[in-house]
């Protein structure tokens, strides 16, 4: 199932998330013009009946979503030592951004324990 942005659950509008690198003024300009772009032609092509899931074809890896995951506590030791601790190398910063406070809920709930 794909969600269907033109619909009044996202206000009928996409939101993008920030990188978390600096810009320069200039850089989020141009970064900024590109998500108005990418949303005024998903729109669109909804309008113009394109099912959700062919118009998501052309929105960017900035788009924000919503994931439900589950697992066996090994399987997320396994997912927080390659995203957080970077066992196999520096994970991507914005993985880490998202598993950190992830982590440390784990580590507060007592379902992992703190390295």
């Amino acid at each position: 199932m794909y969600c269907n942005y033109s619909k009044d659950k996202f206000n009928s509008e996409i939101t993008f998330i920030e990188p978390n690198w600096e810009m320069s003024t200039l850089e989020r300009d141009i970064f900024e013009a590109c998500l108005s772009d990418a949303e005024s032609h998903y729109l669109a092509l909804i309008d113009n009946g394109w099912k959700p899931q062919q118009a998501r074809n052309i929105l960017p890896l900035a788009t924000k979503c919503e994931i439900v995951m589950t697992g066996f506590i090994s399987d997320w030791k396994h997912f927080f030592n390659l995203r957080y601790f970077g066992i196999t190398g520096a994970p991507h910063p914005q993985a880490k951004e998202l598993a950190e406070p992830l982590y440390n809920e784990f580590v507060a709930r007592g379902y992992v324990q703190s390295n």
